[in-house]
Parts: C-alpha cells; sequence; structure tokens
C-alpha cells in the first residue's frame, strides 16, 4: 500500500511461487490492483491510519512512522550527505536514504543507534549480519550498506534489501526526480516525480547501489575502501553503483 497508491485509494496485491527450483528468474507473478469499488474500499481516518473494507471485512491500517534523528542528521550533513531521510526496512532495520554529491549517488546508512542485531566479521573490515545478511561497510560513527544475498532477492523475502521500503512521504517533499536524474542523466524525461518511468507506469527506478552476493569472498574487494581518503568514491571504483 504505498503512497502513491493510497492517494488514489487502491491497493497493490503480489505473489509469486518458483517453478523452476533453484534457477534464478524462473517463477510465476500473481499480481491485482485493487480500486474502489462495491467491495473495496481504502479511506484515511486520520493521518497514517486508514481502514480498509474488502467485501464487508474492515481491518484499521496503520502506516509506521519513523522520526528523525536531528543530532546524526547533522553527522550525515557534515559529512557532505544530503536528503537523509530515515527509512524502516521490512527487515526492521532502519535506515537513512542519503545522497552524496561527489558521486551523485543514492546510499543506504545504518545508523546503529537503534541497531540490536549480531555481526561476524568479514575479512578485515566488513561485517555480516547474522539475521538480515546485509553487509556493511563500517564508518566512524554510521555503516553503509554495501551487500545484500542474492538468494534472498531471489526469494523476494524480507531480507532481499531496501530498494522497496522507500520513504515515499518525505520523497514526495523533495525534488526526487531531479536528484534521479543527476544518478542517471539518461532518465531525464522518462521518469514522474516519484520515480515511475512514464512508457511503464508499473516500473520505478529501483535504488539497488549495494552488492548483490552469493559468496561473501565477493566483497573483500572493496574492504580498502574503509581507509580510502574517498570512500564513496572507492565503492563506484568497485563497481558499487545501480
Amino acid at each position: 500500500m504505498g503512497h502513491k497508491l493510497r492517494q488514489q485509494s487502491s491497493l497493490s496485491f503480489i505473489y509469486f511461487y518458483d517453478i523452476a527450483g533453484k534457477e534464478r528468474g524462473e517463477f510465476k507473478t500473481h499480481h491485482k490492483l485493487y480500486k474502489l469499488s462495491d467491495i473495496f474500499s481504502l479511506k484515511e481516518q486520520q493521518p497514517n491510519l486508514y481502514q480498509l473494507t474488502f467485501k464487508n471485512i474492515k481491518k484499521d491500517l496503520e502506516i509506521n512512522q519513523i522520526e528523525t534523528d536531528a543530532d546524526f542528521v547533522k553527522t550525515l550533513e557534515s559529512q557532505g550527505f544530503e536528503v537523509n531521510l530515515p527509512m524502516m526496512d521490512d527487515s526492521g532495520v532502519t535506515f537513512y536514504l542519503a545522497f552524496h554529491p561527489t558521486t551523485n549517488n543514492f546510499y543506504y546508512i545504518n545508523p546503529l543507534s537503534r541497531d540490536d542485531e549480531f555481526y561476524y566479521p568479514v575479512g578485515e573490515v566488513l561485517k555480516v549480519g547474522a539475521r538480515t545478511q546485509f553487509v556493511y561497510l563500517p564508518m566512524e560513527k554510521f555503516a553503509i550498506l554495501v551487500g545484500v544475498n542474492a538468494n534472498n532477492v531471489y526469494k523476494n523475502n524480507y531480507y532481499d534489501g531496501p530498494f522497496d521500503q522507500l520513504p515515499d512521504e518525505a520523497l514526495a517533499d523533495i525534488d526526487y526526480k531531479s536528484y534521479l536524474y543527476r544518478v542517471n542523466p539518461s532518465w531525464k524525461d522518462k521518469i514522474y516525480d516519484d520515480g515511475y518511468f512514464i512508457d511503464d507506469p508499473d516500473a520505478r527506478v529501483a535504488l539497488t547501489n549495494y552488492f548483490e552476493y552469493l559468496s561473501l569472498d565477493e566483497l573483500k574487494k572493496i574492504q580498502p575502501c574503509a581507509s580510502d581518503k574517498n570512500p564513496l568514491q572507492c565503492l563506484e571504483d568497485s563497481g558499487m553503483r545501480f
């Protein structure tokens, strides 16, 4: 129930199942868009609280709100990051979606202050979450998401990465499209303000600025970025760009 669909009083329901074992991409998708009708309605009761009615069944749906940590935003700003929007991934991890002008790219930053996950080291610098299998490059006061397990992406589970949990309400308050143009100039005049493609309104720019790994050994090449004088450019040079 994304921001755009709520504005249209609509609800998207999608699922898929594997039809070819472990071969990636071999699955069948089922999708249905429910719009306002005699059997379906979605009404805003108050800010961030909606009532969903389907065939006389009524449920209250509350939109999760993440409070901005002003001190942490100042920390990111001191490092040159722009935008800096808090978001909650469906894995339960709090990220800040941040844009940096030196690389013209977005990053998912874990403030660590709300993080109770146990981490294992990957080499001398990187660390991987025992629960989420998210891999981070630790910095002085935060950590940058640099990898998600490709098997989780394939399974489309809670740990497939934060690209599908963008802070849409906050993005609506900034000139999001202009930032996407800076990420990829070829998108100019091809996307709407919210990042959906004009020629395919069901498809959206996926902010997947992290590696999808099958083996943790694949990520060891970015370990030097932790001590590089320009770690973000180091990540770019290592191939971390969507």
